[in-house]
């Protein structure tokens, strides 16, 4: 099952009782996505029977977990037992102190905090919080987490939300798709929120490996950062997944916006292009959802305005821009879809009223001496071009028996501006 999503309950994800702590907006939908993607148990309505008036926060499940009931007891006001119906009883913990079942976020089959309220716990008081196994644990779909940590910092200002300078397992995301079995293609997300200035991004790098002893910001063949825009309320969204890339959609007010990361499908053998990969966001700084310059410069991944990259048969993260823009930037690549004089300009769908799909192409240009120069380096994976004539966002279009998303490019609409994700 690589698709999931919750275009008809915006808020299956957030947990809304009164003794859970939300995890409104970019951090919800960041859980959502690596709770998918990796096979994590989907933990359900979480409820709170006791004296105390405490929180609990930065709950996470354990990848491949079953589906089971988690008990936290209080044995003092400080104090607290853990158990699960399949998993057994597991460490005790202390209100205050990140909790995780193997002191490792990443093999933990539970993680939280709880934090002490005016109202002191007492023994017997108790969380009860029901989990079911992921739709993709054990699956040849499944993401493998390599850094991970559901833990949050606070703050005012400008906030890396989990940090990036940390070594070892613990701290932003990197994980890595395994592709035909023996590939890895390797991507990274972390979150910034600068909250007076309505900026809630994703921060999105792709890599060629792993390293323990490396941060975020400097693992192997790590390529420049992009960003992505969302805000701090509910949001639609759309997750596609496979072995190779997965796929992100959400809606913020009015706005579509999207993510890529993984690889691209090569017009070149494996022996030729062993490692196609790519990410692509929105914008190649952080930008306010709702911000002049994010409505004209954001694009998704087309790319349009220095917002992703791929990784070339030579090893060089190819910046995506306009061709416009191309005459400092000689290593280059676009999409067809944007290209003056495309098809599109004066495309139109079917006299049956159905439309027409075609590939979300990447062409390299401004090439000189590189491998592939001047050519078509392959396409996006579920990703299509797709005229706007007599079509509208979130529209599914059924072709060939299998749904597609059509998605706009943030908040405009012009016939151009529309691309449809295989759901699937």
């Amino acid at each position: 099952m690589p698709f999931v999503n919750a275009n008809t309950s915006a808020s299956v994800w957030r947990q809304n009782t009164n003794q859970v702590v939300n995890q409104d907006g970019n951090r919800a939908l960041y859980r959502t996505l690596v709770t998918f993607g990796a096979g994590k148990a989907v933990i359900g309505a979480v409820t709170y029977a006791g004296t105390g008036d405490g929180t609990i926060d930065d709950l996470d499940s354990g990848v491949d977990g079953p589906t089971e009931s988690w008990t936290i007891t209080f044995t003092s006001a400080t104090a607290f037992d853990v158990s699960g119906t399949v998993s057994g009883a597991q460490p005790s913990g202390v209100v205050g102190t990140n909790y995780t079942t193997t002191g490792d976020t990443i093999t933990s089959l539970l993680s939280f905090l709880i934090t002490a309220g005016a109202t002191p716990f007492v023994a017997a008081d108790v969380w009860t919080i029901p989990v079911t196994i992921g739709a993709l644990s054990g699956q040849p779909e499944q993401w493998v987490l390599d850094r991970w940590s559901p833990f949050t910092t606070a703050g005012g200002g400008f906030v890396d939300l989990l940090d990036r300078s940390t070594i070892g397992t613990e701290g932003a995301l990197i994980w890595h798709g395994l592709g035909n079995g023996s590939e890895a293609f390797y991507q990274g997300i972390a979150i910034t929120e600068t909250p007076a200035s309505q900026i809630w991004n994703f921060i999105l790098r792709g890599y060629t490996g792993f390293s323990p002893t490396a941060d975020w910001d400097t693992q192997p063949g790590v390529g420049p950062q992009v960003f992505t825009a969302q805000w701090d309320n509910d949001m639609e969204y759309w997750f596609v997944v496979n072995s190779r890339r997965y796929v992100a959609v959400w809606v913020v007010s009015t706005t579509m916006h999207a993510l890529y990361q993984g690889a691209i499908l090569p017009f070149a053998s494996p022996a030729e292009w062993p490692f196609p990969n790519a990410y692509f966001g929105e914008k190649d700084d952080e930008e306010a959802w709702n911000s002049v310059a994010s409505q004209y410069n954001h694009g998704h991944h087309f790319p349009t305005s220095q917002n992703g990259f791929i990784r070339d048969v030579g090893g060089l993260w190819r910046i995506g821009r306009e061709q416009s823009n191309l005459t400092s930037f000689s290593e280059s690549i676009r999409s067809s879809f944007f290209q003056a004089g495309s098809i599109w300009d004066g495309h139109e769908n079917f006299d049956s009223g159905d439309h027409q799909l075609m590939p979300m192409t990447y062409v390299s240009i401004g090439q000189v001496t590189a491998p592939l120069t001047g050519e078509a380096l392959g396409v996006a994976d579920g990703c299509f071009q797709v005229t706007g004539f007599n079509n509208s966002p979130q529209t599914i279009l059924s072709i060939g028996g299998t749904d597609h998303l059509v998605v706009n490019d943030i908040f405009q609409v012009q016939r151009d501006d529309f691309w449809a994700l295989e759901l699937a």
